[in-house]
C-alpha cells in the first residue's frame, strides 16, 4: 500500500470504530471492510498519479500543459468522491449508495463550478493554498477549462467502484 500517500491512513482507528454508537461488534469488519474498499489500490493510484502529474510532469514540462491539466482532472474526480464518502464514513455517517452518490453528486457539482465560474476558481485557489503538505512549494494554477467538463464521466466511475466495493464488503 502506499500508506505514505494515504491522507485517510493518519486516521486513528478510534475516530472509524466509534465505540458505543454505530455499528456492533459483529459489523466492525464490515465498516473497516468498507473503508479499505474506499481507499484501496485503484483511488491510491489515482491519488499517486495525480501527485506525480502535479509535481512531476507539470514541473518538467515534458508533456503539454493541456495533457498534464487532463489527467489531473481524470485522477482527482475519480479519487475524491471516494475520499469524500469514506470521512463521512469515518465521523459516524452510514455509508450506503446515497451517501456514495451525494459524495459523487457534489464532487460533480463543485469540479464544474471551477470550470466556468471564476469566483470558484478564487475560492478553490485559496483552498489549494492552504493545503502546505500536498503542496510544500506552490499550489498549482486553476484556470476555468470548460473543456475539462469532459473528464466528468470519472465520477461515474468512481460511483461504480464505489457501489461494488459497498455492496462485496456487505455480503462478506
Amino acid at each position: 500500500m502506499i500508506s505514505h500517500l494515504n491522507p485517510i491512513a493518519a486516521v486513528p482507528a478510534s475516530v472509524l470504530l466509534r465505540q458505543g454508537s454505530g455499528p456492533t461488534r459483529q459489523e466492525t469488519p464490515t465498516r473497516l471492510g468498507i473503508w479499505s474498499g474506499y481507499v484501496g489500490l485503484w483511488p491510491q493510484l489515482a491519488v499517486l498519479a495525480l501527485l506525480l502529474n502535479d509535481h512531476v510532469l507539470k514541473a518538467s514540462g515534458a508533456l503539454p500543459g493541456a495533457l498534464t491539466g487532463k489527467l489531473s482532472d481524470l485522477a482527482g474526480l475519480f479519487f475524491f468522491p471516494l475520499l469524500l464518502a469514506a470521512l463521512w464514513h469515518a465521523i459516524g455517517a452510514r455509508l450506503s449508495a446515497r451517501t456514495l452518490l451525494w459524495a459523487c453528486g457534489l464532487t460533480a457539482l463543485m469540479f464544474s463550478a471551477i470550470q466556468l465560474s471564476g469566483a470558484a476558481v478564487r475560492a478553490y485557489s485559496l483552498v489549494l493554498r492552504g493545503l502546505p503538505l500536498l503542496y510544500s512549494s506552490s499550489a498549482p494554477s486553476v484556470t476555468m477549462d470548460p473543456s475539462d467538463l469532459l473528464a466528468l464521466p470519472m465520477v461515474a466511475l468512481a460511483y461504480l467502484y464505489g457501489r461494488r466495493h459497498l455492496h462485496r464488503d456487505l455480503e462478506s
